[in-house]
């Protein structure tokens, strides 16, 4: 179970990669080889990206007051938290790979790419932390592996909600197991495996909500506000993602919170559809009966 204790926290601001350090902000935004974030610099329980609203980026005199408004977008080793501060993060010298290194257990692997000797890890505009391949001249060879391909409980701008299918990979959102612990929880958002043209949210691998079939460049049951889904079918992969209609002024996320509804940043997003029972709809949130 996460704890409160020590955490690496990383917020996204548009492009910088800010590092909290006591009172003071210190802009990079990727590792390379022998660099390291630690505690002290960052505290790590549960390696996290966060990111800021415009309107919260504010600072507050008075003490009792939350100095920033910060919400977790992507979360790397939720099943196994760091409980004390000996947390750091760095890319692993012998294979290349990101790694959490901390005292009295084995590093805990972020990514496990086969071949990664020669490294460097970015956290891009998007929010999509991503581990290059160099040249010898320290130049950009390729991607080996990005974060977004491992979406946690929110889904970004860019991100994907579908299947590969040369690799039988699926990308899919999965809830924490409550606000205070980071861990898996019972419900994921993805694309219906059976029907690869709607969205559904499940319940321990039960259906409970489906946004209803993609017709005409929308779903059929769901209104999904100022979010432009897309749908891409081809022969490597199936997915949906979307973008926001309309300008904005806070960085967009869709989020399945513990009790099984999306959330976004106005409130709730979910409606029943054909699986969902009785429905009762407000500003702030939107409540099924599954029964």
């Amino acid at each position: 179970m996460a704890t409160k204790g020590s955490r690496i926290d990383m917020l996204v601001r548009f492009s910088c990669l800010l590092l909290l350090m006591g009172n003071s902000y210190s802009q990079r935004d990727k590792l390379q080889q022998g660099d390291e974030l630690k505690d002290g610099e960052e505290l790590l329980s549960t390696f996290g990206v966060w990111y800021n609203k415009p309107e919260d980026r504010r600072i507050y005199q008075p003490s009792y007051y939350e100095v920033q408004s910060r919400k977790v977008v992507w979360v790397a080793n939720k099943n196994s938290p760091i409980i004390d501060k000996s947390g750091s993060l760095r890319i692993d010298s012998t294979d290349g790979n990101l790694k959490i290194f901390h005292n009295g257990g084995n590093p805990i692997a972020i990514t496990s790419v086969e071949g990664a000797r020669n490294s460097s890890v970015t956290l891009v505009q998007s929010g999509n932390l991503v581990l290059h391949e160099l040249y010898s001249n320290g130049s950009m060879k390729g991607m080996l592996w990005q974060s977004f391909d491992y979406p946690t409980d929110t889904l970004l701008p860019g991100m994907k909600l579908g299947i590969n299918l040369q690799t039988g990979h699926q990308w899919f959102l999965q809830s924490w197991l409550f606000d205070e612990c980071l861990a898996e929880g019972s419900y994921t958002f993805g694309m219906d495996p059976n029907l690869t043209d709607r969205l559904i949210i499940k319940w321990r691998g039960e259906v409970k909500w489906t946004s209803g079939l993609w017709q005409n460049g929308e779903f059929k049951s769901w209104e999904v506000g100022s979010y432009k889904f897309s749908y891409t079918s081809n022969e490597q992969e199936k997915y949906f993602n979307y973008s926001v209609k309309y300008d904005v002024t806070s960085f967009p996320t869709l989020r399945i919170d513990n009790y099984g509804y999306l959330n976004v940043d106005s409130g709730v997003l979910t409606a029943c559809s054909e699986v969902g029972g009785y429905c009762e709809s407000t500003k702030k949130r939107a409540m099924c009966n599954w029964s």
